[in-house]
């Protein structure tokens, strides 16, 4: 177990912060990623606008690169940190725990969400699946308002 990857565990994971310092730190690291999860959606929402102007269109490129950004940090951050959420359920192999993070539904979710940034890197890709993604990272908001997944669940 590394104390490294423990620690972003905890800034990740809601629930698993136990000082004040971390809690402040997890509080900074979820604020991210909401403006993360708002930049990507409302951006999808301006591009799907038939008459957004250029300074509209602007702001929506760098507020897609921001979101990118930091779903790719995040992604990788989870990716690296899902053996210490495997300890906790009893199994300690690395590679298994990262293939259970890829296999669940947040992993899932998170890398719909980085995978249109990273398949532009290498490939055309089409700005519908900027703005698919863009609304699917709404899911995302699952993890930091617990109550979206009780209306889910009504």
């Amino acid at each position: 177990m590394s104390a490294g990857r423990a620690y972003i565990h905890s800034l990740l994971t809601p629930g698993a912060v136990d000082t004040s310092d971390r809690r402040v730190a997890h509080f900074l690291v979820s604020a991210v990623l909401v403006l993360a999860i708002v930049a990507s959606v409302g951006g999808a929402m301006v591009e799907s606008l038939p008459d957004a102007g250029p300074a509209a269109r602007r702001l929506v490129y760098w507020a897609d690169r921001f979101a990118a950004l930091v779903f790719s940090a995040e992604f990788i951050a989870r990716l690296w940190s899902a053996p210490e959420e495997q300890v906790h359920n009893g199994s300690n192999k690395a590679t298994r725990a990262r293939l259970a993070y890829l296999g669940s539904l947040y992993g899932v979710i998170d890398l719909i969400a980085v995978l249109p940034a990273w398949a532009a890197l290498v490939i055309p890709v089409g700005r519908e699946f900027f703005e698919l993604a863009g609304v699917l990272t709404l899911l995302k908001l699952a993890r930091y308002l617990p109550a979206l997944p009780l209306v889910a669940a009504v």
